[in-house]
């Protein structure tokens, strides 16, 4: 009975033995996964890239760092800058970005790669804007981009990071600011408003000079212009008008009716 209880007490120690080794195993095994970049440093020093899949690691001293591999994106929220004029603007920035080198951005950034290139997108985004006058700065938004790209890659790529795009996100001005460009756009647009009335009315007044001047000369013109203003339009009565007689057309008899008689 001793003997029975005594192997029965050994086969589970080996059971509980067998699962911890199954654990320890697993624990010494690592997945890398297919949108990952994985480096093994063993003893503190690089020993190699780990392509996806499952790898093992082994016993302590061998490390493993994993850096994403496909496409990312760096939002620069908006912050404050002064144009060359002393205005205040606020600009953003977004970066779409690839870990090119995963070994060199470890290496140069201590893992700390977003922190890094979130300090280059912000001294690049200054320069172009510190240079320029805030009208220039309005009328030129559209070329920013082009200026601010140039140093962010560059400095992306001394750690390993090679930058697809950079685009302005943002350009945000303050109250007071919006508030005079948006008078001195509504001047203009009064201005101009106020120059097409007056071309206008003076087509109008030259219409009207011409219109008075083929009148003059013709009158059976204007007589007909008159039964033209009198004809009803569709639908409608047509409009009374009691004129003395002769006024608008000659008639018969009405210049002997106006003549005084002889002797009177």
């Amino acid at each position: 009975m001793t003997g029975t209880l005594l192997s029965l007490l050994l086969l589970i120690a080996a059971v509980v033995l067998a699962a911890a080794a199954v654990r320890l195993a697993d624990r010494l095994r690592v997945t890398v996964w297919p949108w990952e970049a994985g480096l093994l440093y063993v003893n503190g020093r690089f020993a190699r890239v780990l392509e996806p899949g499952r790898h093992w690691v082994g016993i302590a001293g061998r490390e493993l760092r994993t850096l994403p591999a496909t496409r990312q994106v760096l939002i620069v929220p908006a912050q404050e800058v002064l144009t060359a004029d002393g205005f205040p603007v606020k600009l953003g920035l977004v970066a779409e970005y690839r870990i090119a080198d995963a070994r060199r951005t470890q290496e140069e950034t201590g893992g700390q790669w977003h922190m890094a290139l979130h300090t280059a997108a912000q001294l690049a985004l200054r320069g172009p804007v510190q240079a320029r006058r805030l009208d220039a700065l309005l009328a030129e938004r559209g070329t920013l981009e082009a200026e601010f790209t140039p140093p962010v890659r560059e400095a992306a790529a001394a750690l390993g990071i090679e930058v697809e795009r950079v685009a302005l996100r943002d350009l945000i001005l303050p109250a007071e600011i919006r508030r005079m460009i948006t008078e001195v756009e509504r001047a203009k647009r009064e201005g101009e408003a106020a120059l097409e009335r007056a071309r206008g009315e003076q087509a109008a007044l030259r219409s009207l000079a011409n219109a008075a001047r083929l009148l003059k000369g013709n009158p059976e013109l204007h007589a007909l212009r008159l039964l033209q203003a009198l004809a009803a339009p569709q639908g409608k009565v047509a409009p009374t008008l009691v004129l003395g007689s002769g006024a608008v057309l000659p008639m018969p008899g009405a210049a002997a009716e106006a003549a005084p008689e002889p002797g009177a």
